[in-house]
């Protein structure tokens, strides 16, 4: 696709997944004259389609008392409802509580009083078959009733909450991508922004591979993995490492689900990850399995071992299914942030870097999302420091 030369805009942002969709829209519904290029063919067309579809409220924030991103997810995850209503549903969360740490019963009634509390609101505007019931907790014989094959030592009971997920990944961003363009912003994909145009220490721009120039005063990096690579060619710019990589991935398997909703299931090794089983199609979406990445952004295959171990801790946790390797039907991969390389925990923040504060050219910022289901205040969030 070519673009005409010199074409002027307010904003040009680079990278068209969720977190690039947001902005543009955020951007055009405030009256900003926008454009988004997007190398791939589609938008939203790799983290930001390998997610794991679940929009959660925050309800694991409790535990460390991080309240702001609690009130952050609760109110995050009622705008995705109210605004996609046809594409986003509610999800029944199921937890057996076996006892380990704070998966016990008076731990969850502690923290859905509390989520009660915090979160009043959270159907607030939203249709009446969107509503989110409130969270409790069950006895074992409910446990049994719900999951007959579930036999666990020191099962104490359950907790049942509720969450929304959007099983529709492509109709979503396609969705936020219509939306977008009714606000005025305009979407290009199949476009390689190779340079940002700099003078007199100021944005100006990018210029494309094919040559043309996309005139801005201010540019939004919001490429992911990329973001370093996006800015390679910029000797001014001080921080590198923006995005420290770490690989998390999906599996899509063909075993019946076990559960109508979603389910939480522990391997019984020490210090296994809890990991969500929620039916896709027929089939098992299994999530999310997290490793170190050291390689680069463009060939993201999780390891053999990765996959092994996931399937490992699934057949552990869900004996009765049987579930092996060749149960795999699918995998979804992405890259993530961390905070140091090679390391797989995530950033607490997501990333919003304001280049022109340490001494690169004034206009130019990098953002990356490292929930999907805030993706909307981290674009507010941007929008509101480049006006």
């Amino acid at each position: 696709m070519s673009l005409g030369s010199g074409e002027r805009f307010d904003l040009v942002v680079i990278g068209g997944g969720v977190a690039g969709l947001c902005l543009a829209y955020e951007a055009a519904r405030a009256g900003r004259r926008v454009v988004l290029l997007e190398r791939e063919a589609t938008l939203a067309a790799r983290t930001s389609a390998n997610w794991f579809r679940i929009l959660h409220g925050g309800l694991r924030y409790l535990q460390s008392l991080d309240l702001v991103r609690h009130r952050e997810s609760v109110l995050a995850r009622r705008e995705w409802l109210r605004d996609f209503p046809d594409l986003i549903e509610p999800l029944p969360c199921l937890m057996p509580l076996v006892g380990r740490g704070l998966k016990r019963p008076w731990a969850f009634r502690a923290a859905f009083a509390l989520d009660a509390a915090l979160a009043r609101g959270r159907n607030r505007g939203l249709r009446p078959d969107r509503h989110l019931a409130a969270g409790r907790v069950l006895a074992a014989a409910e446990l049994r009733r719900l999951l007959p094959p579930f036999d666990r030592p020191g099962l104490e009971g359950a907790a049942l909450w509720e969450d929304a997920v959007a099983r529709d990944a492509p109709a979503l961003a396609a969705a936020l991508a219509k939306r977008a363009q009714a606000a005025g912003a305009e979407l290009r994909t199949g476009v390689t922004v190779a340079e940002i145009l700099v003078e007199g220490g100021r944005v100006m721009g990018v210029r494309t591979a094919d040559g043309a120039r996309v005139l801005a005063a201010v540019v939004v990096n919001a490429t992911g993995p990329w973001s370093d690579l996006t800015l390679a060619h910029l000797p001014s710019i001080r921080r590198r490492d923006l995005f420290r990589p770490s690989l998390a991935f999906n599996l899509v398997l063909d075993r019946p689900p076990p559960f109508d909703g979603a389910l939480a299931v522990q391997a019984s090794r020490p210090n296994a990850p809890i990991l969500f089983v929620y039916p896709l199609n027929g089939r098992i979406f299994a999530g999310t399995w997290h490793a170190a990445w050291r390689d680069g952004p463009d060939q993201v295959e999780p390891p053999a071992a990765a996959i092994a171990a996931f399937i490992a801790d699934l057949a552990d946790a869900m004996p009765w299914l049987d579930l092996r390797e060749d149960a795999v039907h699918a995998v979804h991969a992405g890259l993530l942030p961390v905070s140091r390389p090679g390391s797989t925990n995530l950033t607490g923040r997501p990333l919003i870097v304001d280049h022109g504060r340490e001494g690169g050219p004034a206009g130019l910022h990098s953002i990356a999302a490292i929930k999907f289901t805030t993706a909307p205040m981290l674009a507010r969030k941007i929008l509101a420091r480049i006006r």
